[in-house]
C-alpha cells in the first residue's frame, strides 16, 4: 500500500499565473523504433505534454528510420492495453495525427509497434491569466506504481508540487548505493509525473528501494519505499520457485513489427513471430544481400500489412484463415536458419522463394487446371 507523505512548504503568499496550452506538438525521437536507447531520456519530445481541454495535440512521426503509432492506453508487461481514446494507426515518417481532448485528466499513450515508447499527455482545464493569492502547494507523493517491462523494471510516481519549479528525483538500492538514472522534471502546474526505469543490466537489486523526490527551491523532500522481487512462478508440482527476469541487451525491432503474423498469433511474443524476428536479425540483416532484400521488402510489406492486421483483429474467421495460409511459409523459412554467409543466404533464400512459389502458386494452378480438364 502506498502511503502518501506530505511535506508542506510554507513560504507565505505568492502570485502564480497559468500558461496557455491551447496547442502542443509531440514528435518521435530519431531511431526510437530501432533500439531502446531513448527509454532513459524519453522516446517522445516532450515525453510529458500539457494541453488545455479543447486544445489541439499534434502527434508527428519524425523518426526517419521506421513507422510508429500514437495509441492511447498503457502497456501491461508485453501486452498493449489500448483504451480507445485515440489511435493514429500506422504513421510513416513525416505523417501526423491530431487529437482534441474533451475532458481534463492524465492520458497515457504508447507505440503499438515499439512498446518501450511511452508518453503522457496531461489535459488541464483552460485558464485565463489571473492573480491568485494563496499558499504554496505542498510537495506530495500521491501514487507509486512498479511494473516490469521487457528489459527493465519501471517506476512511475505522481504527486502535487509547487507550480513552476524543478522537481528532482533519485533512487537508492537496498544496499544503500545510488540507483541509476536520476533526473528532474519542471512542474508547470501544481502536479508532477515521473516515469523512469531501473535497468536490469546495470544495477537492478532485488529488495526494498527508496525513492526521494525533492523541490530544491523550497528545500523540501519526500520519500517513499518500494520493493522489487524476483519473478515467482508455480511449477506443476505446486511448489514455489523463484526465477530471474530474462532480459535482452537490445531491441530486435528494426523499422517495425511483423504486423500480419502478430495479429494472426495474437502476440508479438508468439513463437512464430519470434521465429520471423530471429530470421531477420540473425540471418538476413547480417549480410549485404539480406539487408538489401529487407529494405525492398519493407517498402512493399508496410504498404498493405497494417490494413490486413487491422482486419484480422476485427474478423476472427479471417484471422484463422491467415494463420492457416502462412503456416506453410513459416515452416519453409526454417531452412534459412542454417544460412550464415552471403552465399548461403542467397542460395537458401532463392530455394525458399522457389518453394513458396510452388506451394502458393504452383499447387493451386495444377488443381485449377485439373478441374478444368475434368469438366
Amino acid at each position: 500500500m502506498i502511503i502518501t507523505i506530505i511535506a508542506v512548504a510554507m513560504i507565505g503568499m505568492i502570485v502564480p499565473s497559468f500558461a496557455n496550452h491551447s496547442e502542443v506538438t509531440i514528435v518521435t525521437v530519431d531511431e526510437s523504433g530501432f533500439s531502446q536507447a531513448c527509454v532513459n531520456s524519453g522516446c517522445y519530445i516532450p515525453v510529458t505534454a500539457i494541453v488545455d481541454v479543447g486544445g489541439v495535440v499534434t502527434m508527428t512521426n519524425t523518426d526517419p528510420t521506421g513507422v510508429h503509432t500514437f495509441t492511447s492506453g498503457t502497456i501491461d508487461g508485453f501486452s498493449p492495453a489500448p483504451d480507445g481514446t485515440f489511435d493514429s494507426s500506422v504513421l510513416r515518417s513525416g505523417n501526423s495525427f491530431e487529437w482534441i481532448p474533451t475532458q481534463a485528466g492524465e492520458q497515457p499513450y504508447y507505440c503499438m509497434l515499439h512498446t518501450w515508447m511511452i508518453g503522457t499527455i496531461i489535459v488541464q482545464e483552460a485558464h485565463v491569466d489571473e492573480e491568485v493569492i494563496g499558499e504554496v502547494t505542498p510537495l506530495t507523493i500521491s501514487s507509486l506504481e512498479i511494473y516490469k517491462d521487457a528489459d527493465y523494471t519501471r517506476y512511475r510516481v505522481t504527486g502535487d508540487a509547487p507550480s513552476s519549479t524543478d522537481i528532482t528525483f533519485k533512487t537508492t538500492t537496498p544496499d544503500g548505493s545510488p540507483g541509476n538514472y536520476p533526473g528532474s522534471v519542471d512542474t508547470r502546474k501544481p502536479a508532477y509525473i515521473v516515469d523512469n526505469k531501473i535497468d536490469s543490466t546495470n544495477n537492478l537489486v532485488y529488495g526494498t528501494w527508496t525513492l526521494e523526490v525533492c523541490a530544491p527551491e523550497y528545500d523540501v523532500c519526500v520519500q517513499e519505499s518500494f520493493t522489487i522481487d524476483e519473478t515467482v512462478t508455480l511449477p506443476d508440482d505446486g511448489a514455489t520457485k523463484t526465477e530471474k527476469v530474462v532480459t535482452k541487451e537490445k531491441s530486435t525491432e528494426e523499422g517495425g513489427g511483423c504486423f500480419v503474423a502478430t495479429a494472426a498469433y495474437g502476440s508479438e511474443m508468439a513463437t512464430e513471430v519470434q521465429q520471423l524476428r530471429e530470421l531477420r536479425d540473425n540471418q538476413l540483416m547480417n549480410t549485404a544481400s539480406g539487408t538489401t532484400f529487407m529494405g525492398a521488402f519493407n517498402d512493399i510489406y508496410y504498404s498493405f500489412s497494417p490494413l490486413i492486421a487491422d482486419y484480422e483483429r476485427e474478423n476472427p474467421l479471417f484471422k484463422e484463415a491467415v494463420k492457416i495460409a502462412i503456416t506453410p511459409m513459416l515452416s519453409s523459412l526454417s531452412l534459412m536458419e542454417s544460412a550464415n554467409s552471403e552465399s548461403e543466404v542467397i542460395s537458401l533464400g532463392l530455394s525458399v522463394i522457389a518453394l513458396n512459389l510452388g506451394m502458393y502458386l504452383g499447387v493451386p494452378t495444377i488443381v485449377v487446371v485439373g478441374i478444368k480438364r475434368r469438366f
